[in-house]
């Protein structure tokens, strides 16, 4: 499913490209409070590097504010697999030192080189903690932001700082399930938030990667807010945000329902779904403490159910209608084919695309929030939603929205 990069991050990096220039980022991440039972926790924090040209070596030092964090441990990646990660954790300071005895490189490309985990106690608690790369300057000998090409000359870098939200606000995944092939029954995305939420960001990873966002919504506290899903480097990214400024009052109910379209390939019991890179924001865009907890989801395998093909094509009528603010739409399709779901106004002109592209045989759902593809509500009054293949079936129907 997905990886998600703020705007700024993202233009920096291709900037970056176009300079060759590599750049290493502390990726944000989320971790909750420690735990009633217990008297520490852990998180691993991943490592980021984007590099056109080969990396010999390097050597780096973070510093947390406000100096609570610990080191446990600091693991390569299938990027760094020959690499070693000696560190060194004292005072407020811990300096890293990768590398690779046989004198291999880091390969151009993009991803994390190297997993820390940090440790911390109750003494950190619903907090952020602002995660830097520091050149220490006091050291003996002085331990400087290095990176270094394959013969040992300095190459141009850029070191981005990330935050770590402990505790705060927990959003959590809840329900779905379905059978393989078909689409998901759907996800709630719950809430807990004592202060007015202004926009959500996060990934949501499956063991296997067999899922993959079909629709997303906002619901109750949140039907307002404009939801986009997105499917990156086998994590699904979700991001919600209202364009008229309006916030996700305090509340811990669903803000948001997902369907997913389950892999063929997904085999029968349940795995763990998991949020990750959760960035809750608040009014001025400052982040919030918060931290996703993790889900699980159900695939069923029904035998009769997977026989049971639809014969023809064929599309319904919605439900319910009239509706607000969510409406779904069933279509059949009976064999492999190019499938287009949109809605319509009355002169014929396309407000919203549902649904676009290849199609295996199967009963699909798609929904639909009243929004037109600029994330904007609609008026109430009659829309035209229409169903077309490529094998030359067309379909058009009547829908009313109510406000």
């Amino acid at each position: 499913m997905r990886k998600s990069f703020i705007v700024i991050t993202s233009l920096l990096l291709i900037c970056s490209f176009g300079l060759s220039e590599t750049v290493v980022s502390i990726v944000g991440t989320s971790a909750a409070n420690v735990h009633p039972d217990s008297t520490t926790g852990s998180v691993v924090v991943p490592i980021s590097m984007v590099n056109t040209e080969a990396v010999g070596g390097l050597q780096f030092a973070i510093k947390d504010v406000p100096n609570l964090l610990w080191v446990n441990d600091i693991t390569g990646t299938d990027r760094t697999s020959a690499f070693s990660f000696p560190f060194n954790d004292a005072d407020t300071t811990v300096r890293v030192l990768p590398f690779d005895i046989s004198g291999s490189s880091i390969e151009p490309g993009s991803g994390p080189i190297c997993l820390i985990e940090f440790g911390y106690s109750t003494d950190l608690s619903d907090a952020i903690v602002d995660l830097m790369f520091h050149n220490i300057l006091d050291a003996e000998p002085e331990f400087m932001l290095n990176i270094t090409d394959p013969d040992g000359n300095a190459m141009n870098a850029t070191w981005m700082g990330g935050l770590l939200t402990v505790g705060g606000i927990e959003v959590r995944l809840s329900g779905g399930g379905g059978s393989a092939s078909y689409l998901s029954e759907p996800v709630q995305v719950e809430m807990t938030n004592n202060v007015p939420v202004k926009g959500i960001q996060f990934n949501i990873i499956d063991e296997g990667n067999f899922l993959s966002i079909e629709s997303i919504v906002g619901v109750g506290r949140a039907a307002d807010f404009t939801f986009v899903g997105n499917e990156v480097d086998e994590h699904s990214m979700v991001l919600g945000v209202n364009f008229a400024g309006m916030e996700i009052p305090a509340g811990t109910d669903a803000i948001a329902e997902i369907v997913f379209n389950i892999s063929s390939t997904a085999t029968e019991g349940e795995f763990p779904i998991t949020i990750s890179e959760l960035i809750v924001a608040a009014e001025g865009g400052l982040p919030l403490p918060s931290h996703g907890t993790e889900g699980m989801f159900s695939v069923t395998v029904d035998v009769d159910e997977q026989a049971e093909l639809p014969s023809k094509f064929e599309l319904s009528q919605n439900y319910p209608n009239p509706f607000n603010p969510t409406t779904s739409i069933s279509y059949s399709v009976p064999e492999a084919s190019e499938i287009t779901v949109g809605i319509y106004n009355l002169l014929g002109q396309e407000i919203r695309s549902l649904s676009s592209g290849q199609h295996q045989p199967g009963i699909y759902t798609a929904m639909w929030d009243g929004l037109n593809s600029n994330g904007i509500r609609v008026e109430s009054g009659v829309y035209i939603y229409r169903m077309t293949s490529s094998e030359g079936f067309t379909a058009t129907k009547k829908l009313v929205l109510l406000k």
